[in-house]
């Protein structure tokens, strides 16, 4: 499945980004933090001691890169989500409203106020997964540059942010994340959804999405909602309602 369905060009999808647990204390003798700086993510890229990029193999996973721009060693504190934007959309391009979220960027995962060596003039990279958070645009590819932003500059809906802080922590297939990403930032229904078909080699058309991950992608979403104590106008279709005795 790609993320296009009508679209002009020069649009590309949102992105959640997951599985950014990188190994902690890299390169540190017995995992040592004395006599280290350590920078928080955001303001080490504003201080220029570090960079950070994202280059995206496709729509389902993507190459994240934190290097360390001074002479020393350096611990760097990550944020537990944060977003990616494309550079375009910054000086006023078509790609505008993009967003993405990356989750979980702690040094060997856990919860808040995690961190990671980077040796100095040095890089880390890790492979990560994504999900579309545009449900509609097209998928983004390694000649697209993204630049990494605070979660509160791309998107203000809590379910999303809540999605994204599980993606790696949770054993759900991709697929299911995907829709539950679209029903949570797109306000998509599981009957949207069932309405997309894909063209299989005879011609023939079939449902792009099965009854059973429709549902599981909706008791996600819900969840998403619960934990972020949000409720979204959409929710109501996921509920099943009792049959009234004239519908026995």
């Amino acid at each position: 499945m790609t993320c296009i369905r009508s679209l002009f060009f020069g649009l590309l999808s949102a992105l959640i980004l997951g599985g950014l647990a990188f190994d902690a204390m890299a390169a540190a003798p017995n995992g040592d933090k004395a006599n280290v700086e350590s920078v928080e993510l955001f303001q080490g890229i504003k201080d220029g001691k570090i960079d950070a990029k994202i280059v995206f193999k496709n729509r389902k996973s993507a190459v994240v890169s934190v290097e360390n721009k001074t002479k020393q060693p350096l611990n760097v504190v990550m944020p537990k989500v944060a977003g990616a934007v494309p550079v375009l959309a910054q000086v006023g391009g078509d790609e505008g409203g993009l967003q993405g979220m990356m989750e979980d960027m702690q040094g060997g995962g856990g919860g808040g106020g995690g961190m990671f060596r980077v040796a100095p003039e040095k890089i880390v990279r890790r492979d990560v997964e994504a999900v579309c958070l545009d449900h509609g645009k097209k998928d983004p590819t390694p000649f697209t540059e993204y630049k990494i932003k605070p979660i509160e500059e791309v998107t203000d809906r809590p379910a999303v942010i809540e999605l994204g802080k599980m993606m790696g922590k949770i054993k759900v297939d991709h697929e299911t994340i995907q829709m539950a990403a679209w029903m949570l930032n797109n306000d998509l229904t599981t009957e949207d959804l069932a309405k997309e078909t894909w063209t299989s080699a005879n011609g023939a058309k079939k449902p792009a999405y099965s009854q059973a991950k429709l549902q599981q992608a909706a008791n996600l979403a819900q969840f998403a909602m619960q934990k972020s104590q949000c409720v979204q106008k959409f929710i109501e279709p996921y509920v099943p309602t009792p049959k009234s005795e004239s519908e026995n």
